[in-house]
């Protein structure tokens, strides 16, 4: 990829040229093309009705700046190892967090159920409500997050 510069110079000459053949213009999507790869991807995701970007969210919401709730997860699943914050505007930088929710399913699960058997489970907790009802009810969560990852590692180069 070329500067701002050169990108908006050949587009002005494109359009200029499908100008005199009476062809369509083209739509300006903008200059970098980082902006349109991470863009594109969050269209992508959200045009599938998964709320992934929700759970991944609010799954890393749900143990943030809560030594209770940790300390339940550690002990629920012996497991120390908590999700990682979700970008909301660097899509593609979210591979990482998604790879890691992935791996944190299983223990997820655990967590929701035996935080609803020994009754510690967070009353009336938005975050906790909706990471509960898809980690248990969604038995294609797995297969969402491997979507989202390929799709993911396919834009990786950009």
């Amino acid at each position: 990829m070329d500067g701002p510069n050169v990108n908006l110079s050949f587009f002005k000459k494109l359009q200029e040229h499908r100008t005199e053949y009476n062809l369509p213009s083209l739509l300006d999507l903008g200059t970098c093309g980082l902006h349109i790869a991470h863009r594109a991807f969050q269209v992508g995701a959200k045009s599938t009705d998964w709320n992934l970007d929700q759970y991944l969210l609010k799954e890393y919401k749900l143990f943030k700046d809560s030594p209770a709730r940790r300390e339940d997860f550690v002990t629920y699943t012996g497991s120390t190892v908590f999700p990682s914050k979700f970008c909301n505007h660097r899509w593609l930088e979210n591979l990482d967090v998604a790879s890691k929710s992935l791996m944190l399913i299983p223990n997820i699960q655990e967590y929701c159920t035996q935080a609803k058997l020994r009754k510690t489970e967070p009353q009336k907790h938005e975050d906790y409500n909706l990471v509960q009802e898809v980690a248990i009810s969604d038995n294609l969560l797995k297969a969402k997050h491997l979507f989202w990852i390929t799709i993911a590692r396919d834009f990786q180069p950009f």
